[in-house]
């Protein structure tokens, strides 16, 4: 999983929950990760996201600031993102 994770070019969380727990199981290892990451944050309080955010960039070890949690539901995100997430891995 790890190696999937620092070789993805796009990680999708589709209804993760993010807990702590839950994140820390990502871990990618010494190899740093370019990755762009979406996340579904539906019902997530806004004000969690720094830290939820913060929590994902380090445990993937992610160059930048790729994460972007957003306020939808999975099917939303995969349908309104369609063309942005294809051309990502591409």
């Amino acid at each position: 999983m790890q190696a999937a994770l620092v070789d993805a070019r796009m990680i999708i969380f589709l209804g993760f929950g993010f807990q702590a727990t839950n994140i820390d199981l990502l871990q990618g290892g010494s190899r740093k990760s370019s990755a762009d990451v979406l996340g579904t944050i539906k019902g997530i309080h806004q004000q969690n996201d720094a830290v939820i955010k913060e929590r994902i960039k380090t445990n993937l070890r992610l160059a930048g600031d790729t994460v972007e949690l957003l306020d939808m539901t999975a099917s939303s995100l995969l349908r309104d993102l369609r063309r942005r997430i294809l051309i990502s891995v591409e």
